[in-house]
């Protein structure tokens, strides 16, 4: 064998992992990027989403608490339509993470979470009904005679029940980008 011939074949030896190495880096850097993509496309903007409608969910229960505390005054009406402004914040929020991709177990809990969500939606717009109505009884923050609670009782009760179910919506999108995370930097 020529000097020629064992120059080539050593370097085709070589050269055939370069080739392999570059083509797993390839791959790798691939695989990586669709997770990062996910991540940033997907999980964020869903975990983003859930995050602001329960704010703008405990602020429509604030502004909603105001317009109680104002009951009787001019400011009312203005009050009252700030609690829908704020409504309408809540659902365009939600509406966006709707619009995201969901596993199975992630829309179970979206499930639950809109459930609860319109649970105290309806609980606030009794609330608003009571307010408009100059209902100070229904409206009342201790319980009645017979043991009800007023309507701020029920909201408030409503908004503590309605929290967990957006923490655990939100952990799930967060413990998704965590493992997306960890699998694209460990490729």
């Amino acid at each position: 064998m020529t000097i020629k011939a064992r120059l080539g074949i050593t370097m085709a030896f070589l050269g055939a992992p370069l080739v392999a190495i570059g083509a797993l880096g390839l791959f790798g850097m691939s695989r990586s990027n669709d997770a990062f993509l996910d991540t940033y496309s997907v999980q964020m903007p869903g975990a983003i989403a859930v995050s602001n409608a329960e704010m703008y969910a405990a602020r429509e229960r604030l502004v909603f608490d105001r317009a109680a505390l104002l009951e009787g005054s001019n400011e009312v009406a203005a009050t009252i339509e700030r609690t829908r402004l704020m409504r309408s914040r809540v659902d365009g929020y939600w509406k966006d993470f709707l619009a995201l991709p969901h596993d199975a177990e992630e829309q179970r809990l979206a499930d639950t979470s809109q459930a609860k969500r319109l649970e105290l939606q309806q609980l606030v717009e009794k609330g608003i009904a009571a307010i408009s109505a100059n209902d100070l009884h229904c409206l009342g923050r201790r319980r009645d005679s017979q043991g009800n609670a007023g309507r701020l009782q029920r909201v408030c009760a409503g908004q503590r029940s309605a929290a967990p179910a957006h923490d655990r919506l939100v952990e799930k999108r967060v413990s998704r980008m965590r493992k997306a995370a960890s699998c694209g930097s460990a490729r």
